[in-house]
């Protein structure tokens, strides 16, 4: 394990990953797919909906992983199914059926090239870890009799935890409904401190849940929530289901006891706490924002309970992109400056999409792997964003 982790270059495991994806033809089946088969229980749930993203409030420049994103969408029905005899394979979450088919999450389509390579890119991390994923073994593996996994290759991170993980919760509690049964929650080994914290903040008690207790596991009827993506409209890529979000929030607000006072403008400090996207001109940022009334906040100081309620009273957030960002989705009704560098991802501007925020970025000067923030560019957002219209599109 050791040798493969730190001694086999990167170039290395992608060519591995681009042949083994090939030979995975024929062995990898979608959720979609799954559907079909008779021995497969099926409950969907809401609707089909469509979601129209708009353009940001405020930006110097706008990529294309923003820009492929504006216009309207489909959001797929969401469903829950349940699959008998699923081994679950490795920390990665590899799900492999009862005829040793690999099962993929494909955003509600039949099993694509890209599945079959992000199937290769897990299979290559758990050899790489010592689990070998290709034969089917069952003797002297633990079986249990009804799970979910709640388990892939991000899951330890909190934004993909709650955007993902947190999100398919909704369809848990539906399934509950129909059968009169709650599942094991299977989480990762070593679970951060938010998973175990949130899962009890959404009603789960320490019984209800469990980190993956080995790398091989056999659950005799496995439940499997769809995950709440969609395939994009406007270009060749997953969008983050805003519906999803949405009730995650929701199920926050409503267990939020009283709030204390809390400041109404938030600075997010990543200077003590990340090792890249760091802003190089911090304490100028910094005074230039406290004169503005921002209050700065480190977000590993609070428990999970505490950034929720922060997060609640804030009108105005700024921060770098980072999971940090996730917690806008519980603010009201917020005006959101997001900071860029090199690394420009989409996920906090479809959040803050979802939830009806006013959205800005700017794209800063990269350092490395952090950026320069110009303060005269922060300012004119700020009053952009703040002065702008809610964006809520249904």
């Amino acid at each position: 394990r050791s040798f493969a982790e730190e001694s086999i270059p990167a170039s290395a495991k992608d060519s591995l990953r681009a042949s083994l994806a090939d030979r995975l033809d024929g062995r990898v089946v979608s959720y979609r797919d799954l559907r079909e088969r008779l021995d497969v229980k099926c409950w969907t749930f809401e609707s089909k909906r469509t979601f129209t993203f708009t353009r940001p409030t405020f930006s110097n420049h706008t990529p294309v992983e923003i820009s492929r994103l504006i216009g309207e969408h489909v959001v797929h029905q969401p469903f829950v199914l349940e699959v008998p005899d699923v081994t679950l394979i490795g920390e990665q979450g590899i799900k492999q059926t009862q005829d040793g088919q690999f099962v993929v999450y494909d955003f509600d389509r039949s099993v694509t090239e890209q599945a079959q390579l992000e199937l290769a890119y897990d299979i290559v991390d758990a050899v790489s870890m010592g689990t070998w994923p290709f034969r089917k073994k069952s003797h002297g593996v633990e079986q249990i009799e009804c799970a979910v996994p709640l388990i892939n290759r991000w899951a330890r991170n909190y934004s993909h935890w709650t955007e993902e993980c947190l999100a398919q919760i909704q369809a848990i509690r539906h399934y509950e409904g129909k059968t009169g049964k709650r599942p094991t929650l299977l989480i990762p080994p070593d679970s951060p401190a938010f998973i175990k914290a949130s899962l009890e903040y959404f009603g789960f008690d320490k019984t209800d849940y469990r980190e993956l207790p080995a790398t091989r596991v056999n659950v005799q009827r496995m439940v499997l929530p769809s995950i709440r993506r969609f395939w994009s409209s406007t270009s060749s890529d997953y969008v983050r289901d805003p519906y999803g979000i949405d009730w995650v929030r929701e199920e926050v607000f409503n267990k939020l006891s009283s709030l204390n006072d809390t400041p109404s403008k938030l600075l997010i400090s990543r200077e003590q706490d990340a090792d890249v996207r760091r802003i190089t001109n911090w304490a100028e940022i910094e005074s230039t924002l406290r004169a503005e009334g921002f209050e700065t906040v480190t977000l590993t100081e609070l428990d999970y309970i505490e950034q929720k309620r922060l997060f609640y009273g804030a009108d105005t957030i700024v921060g770098t992109h980072g999971a940090g960002m996730t917690e806008l989705i519980y603010a009201e009704d917020a005006a959101i400056v997001e900071l860029f560098g090199s690394y420009v991802v989409p996920p906090y501007y479809e959040m803050s999409q979802a939830v009806g925020h006013r959205y800005g970025f700017i794209q800063c000067e990269p350092r490395g792997d952090d950026l320069y923030v110009d303060p005269d560019t922060v300012k004119q957002a700020i009053s952009a964003v703040e002065d702008a219209d809610s964006t809520k599109v249904r």
